[in-house]
């Protein structure tokens, strides 16, 4: 019973020592170019295109009153591009 409080006693020791110590974190800011430049963010982007590419999702788009989606295909190219982000021309 004693080893029992000691072993306690030294766990709330180490335990309450433990949450004096100052945890630093790291915040930065994150620019549109490097936000834009990931490869999750390409891969999503390539995930969304091919949904949207298949013909029973344009269908149900259509039924849902969405416009077609070969008029969206024309601004497919733009938001690709990293003019939106850095000002250049593509």
């Amino acid at each position: 019973m004693n080893q029992l409080k000691r072993l306690m006693a030294s766990a709330l020791i180490v335990s309450t020592t433990l949450m004096g110590v100052p945890l630093t974190a790291q915040a930065s800011m994150v620019s549109t170019t490097e936000a834009m430049s990931t490869q999750a963010g390409d891969a999503n982007r390539d995930k969304v295109t091919a949904f949207l590419a298949r013909e029973d999702v344009r269908t149900e788009l259509q039924a849902q009153g969405v416009s077609s989606a070969s008029g969206d295909r024309s601004r497919q190219g733009h938001v690709r591009c990293r003019s939106v982000a850095t000002g250049f021309p593509c």
